[in-house]
């Protein structure tokens, strides 16, 4: 994903157990790649109160809920979908789909 461009347009994306492998140095830029990839994206992502990284070379990446909804702004999604669907629990792992925004 790292340098990875896109220029054939794509209905759907999937990144199960992926996001979760990038330090936060360069979770954005590779989140928003990922989300960007097509209309749709299916995806999971560990979510903290914190942002929360514990390795150099082997990374498990957690991110905030606003971490992640801003990255999908950038790429022009929203989430219409998550599980489990608690908002009042901002941590744990989290399956999302995102689509357009409107």
């Amino acid at each position: 994903m790292r340098g990875w461009r896109h220029e054939i347009p794509r209905d759907l994306a999937i990144a199960h157990a992926f996001l979760k492998h990038f330090g936060l140095h360069e979770w954005d830029v590779v989140a928003g790649v990922v989300f960007s990839a097509a209309k749709w994206v299916i995806f999971s992502c560990p979510i903290a109160a914190e942002d929360h990284d514990d390795g150099t070379e082997f990374h498990h990446v957690h991110v905030t809920r606003d971490r992640l909804t801003t990255a999908l702004m950038v790429a022009g999604k929203v989430v219409v979908q998550s599980w489990p669907d608690e908002p009042d629990q901002p941590y744990g792992r989290c399956l999302f789909i995102a689509g357009p925004a409107r």
